[in-house]
């Protein structure tokens, strides 16, 4: 019996599968922030080239994808949580 492995892709591939990578990271956000809201935790933002504070009841239910590269970011990222 012999057993091919053509289909798994080797790491180089998963590094340069971007699209892939993007996707994940987005969804470990989205459910970090999401998280932080269900457990009455502030979330940091972006806003105007300033970090602002999100308080838990200001965190959307139903986070808006990425915003495209010519927008200025205004997804809440997950860390620093005090």
């Amino acid at each position: 019996m012999t057993t091919s492995r053509e289909w798994e892709p080797v790491p180089v591939d998963r590094v340069e599968d971007v699209a892939r990578i993007l996707k994940a990271m987005t969804a470990a956000v989205r459910e970090a922030v999401l998280r932080h809201k269900r457990l009455g935790n502030p979330v940091a933002v972006g806003r105007a080239g300033r970090v602002v504070w999100l308080a838990p009841e200001e965190i959307p239910t139903a986070l808006s994808p990425a915003p495209a590269a010519a927008e200025p970011a205004q997804a809440p990222c997950a860390g620093g949580s005090t």
